[in-house]
Parts: structure tokens; sequence; C-alpha cells
């Protein structure tokens, strides 16, 4: 026999169809159903037909909603360089613990649409090798084989040549002297490159103790402090990193990493496929999958291919 018949030929009356509406919603029912057909007249398969088709069509509503739902819920790691500080978002798990139905979902997609989705655990895996080189450029306190030194270190070397005495910290109170806040000025200069601007507003104005002096970024941000001698060295030296070529070079190939972080085209394609396959159900289409799912039509599959869906689908679909 052939069970693609089932969803068409059910002889099932209302109280048995009630009864087993809780079990189809998990793929469950197939025997019941058939037990059910193997019993009743000819004449009463006809009124189970509209249950079936209704059903199967629901079936493939709820697939397709736990796949957007799982996509949607999926979490990579990431790493951003904002306010002089690479932070990093490491996710304790890629795909969510839980979600109804997508199980499921997962047996339809290897039977009929083997190799559509890009993997997620492969997704995470070229992240984390993004991430690393974002790090080797913007923070690492070494430089790398061949030598390369990071954005940081450009500017913490620099200065320590220029101002020997001055010591880079991350408290911002303000209680120490020859001193300068490692953040702010990896921040303002950061920044300014980016904006692709050529000046600095700095100015160095008088401390409240007395013989020490501070480098005021924009009039009002207290970014060093110290002897008067060493902020008008450290005020000069800022002001010639701004236009240093490697500093911008920095920059430059961080911006390129970032993008491929924000801009991954496998999660694009993740997005398009289930955004896709959702307007293809929700218009009349069956998901594929028999026979791993007895529910499903395998005469009118969604249409979706590997290799059909790109990144640019999800410009045009949002």
């Amino acid at each position: 026999m052939d069970y693609r018949s089932f969803k068409y030929d059910s002889r099932m009356y209302p109280s048995e169809i009630e009864r087993s509406s809780n079990c189809f919603g998990n793929n469950l029912g197939f025997e019941l159903g058939m037990a059910v057909n193997s019993s009743c007249p000819r004449e009463r398969r006809e009124r189970g037909q509209p249950f079936f088709k209704r059903h199967y069509r629901k079936h493939s509503k709820q697939l397709v909603d736990a796949l957007q739902i799982w996509i949607d819920k999926l979490r990579f790691t990431t790493y951003e360089y904002k306010a002089g500080e690479l932070f990093k978002h490491i996710p304790e798990r890629i795909e969510p613990e839980y979600v109804e139905y997508m199980d499921y979902m997962k047996m339809h997609l290897k039977e009929a649409y083997t190799n559509l989705l890009p993997d997620p655990a492969e997704i995470e895996s070229e992240r984390k090798d993004i991430c690393t080189e974002i790090e080797k450029i913007t923070t690492f306190p070494t430089s790398t084989i061949p030598y390369k030194p990071s954005y940081e270190l450009i500017i913490k070397e620099k200065l320590r040549d220029v101002c020997p005495k001055l010591k880079g910290i991350h408290d911002v109170t303000l209680t120490q002297n020859n001193i300068y806040l490692n953040k702010y000025v990896f921040n303002i200069i950061f920044d300014t490159v980016k904006r692709q601007e050529t000046k600095l507003t700095l100015g160095v104005k008088p401390a409240f103790k007395n013989n020490i002096q501070q480098l005021i970024y924009d009039g009002g941000t207290v970014i060093a402090q110290g002897p008067e001698e060493d902020m008008f060295s450290l005020k000069k030296t800022l002001e010639e990193l701004i236009s240093d070529e490697l500093i911008k070079q920095r920059i430059s190939e961080y911006d390129v990493l970032a993008n491929k972080l924000k801009n991954d085209p496998k999660i694009q394609i993740l997005h398009a496929i289930a955004r896709k396959m959702h307007a293809q159900i929700y218009g009349g289409s069956i998901l594929g999958g028999y026979p791993v799912c007895d529910l499903c039509d395998p005469d009118k599959p969604v249409d979706l291919k590997p290799g059909n869906v790109t990144s640019s689908d999800t410009n045009r679909a949002n």
C-alpha cells in the first residue's frame, strides 16, 4: 500500500479526529489513521479528506514557523572594538536549547533539503577565526609574527618613547599623577581616524593641584594628568598619531573584518531561506520530507535547492 493515501483517503469520524488531534501535532497518529481506514466503508473516507488536507498544511506551517524561531534564536561569537575597548560576545550555546517542532523540521531538512541550510557550527568556527584576527589587529599586547603590532600596541610604544614618565591606566578618577587614560586615548584616536578628521581639539590647563597640568579633549574630557612639559609632549604626539599610516592601516583592517561579522553572508542566507520557505508554505505549498514524515506531500514540496538562495535574497526580502 502507498501510505501517502492516508492523507487523502481517511475515514475518521469527527470524534476520532478530535481524539487524535494532539497526536498529529507531533508527527504521530499515522497508525491510528491506518487502523481506522481499514475498518470504515469507502463512502466515509471522503468525509475525512478535508481534515487531513487542512492538517498537513497546518503541520507544514508549524514546522516552518519553528525554523524561523530557531534561526532567530541562533547566537554567534562577535567581537567589537568601541569606546577604546574590545568587547567580546561569546554565547554559551549556538542553538537554542529547545524550539517546539524543530526536531521534526530537522528531519524534513535532512530528508528533502540536504545541504540547504549553512551549518551553524561552521558559521561559528569561521566567525571565531575572524574574531581572533580582530583581536590581533586591535588589542594584542605583543607583536605577531611576522612583526605586526596591534593598534593599541602602536600607541603604547609611541607614548612610551616620547613620554616615558607617563603611565597608561584605566582608572578615570584622576587620583594619580603622571598618567594618561588608556581607553580615552585609544577611543579618541580610533574615532578621529574613522571619521577621517585631521585635527584633535586638545588643550593643556592647570589642575587643582600645584604644578600639575591636565590634557583636555574637546573642552571637557580630561585624558591625562602630569607635569606641563609631559602634557604638551603628549598633546603633540596624539596630534601626530591621527595621521600615522600604520594606525590608519590597522583601523582599515578592523573595518573589513568587523563588516564580515556584521554582514555575515551565511547568516543572511539562513534568514533568506527561512523567509522564502515561510512564504511558500503560507502560500499553499507543502514541505517535502516523505517518507520520513507521513503527513508531508511528496508531490508538492517547497521548491528550494542548495545554492538557489543567496545572501542577496535577504535584501530583496526586507
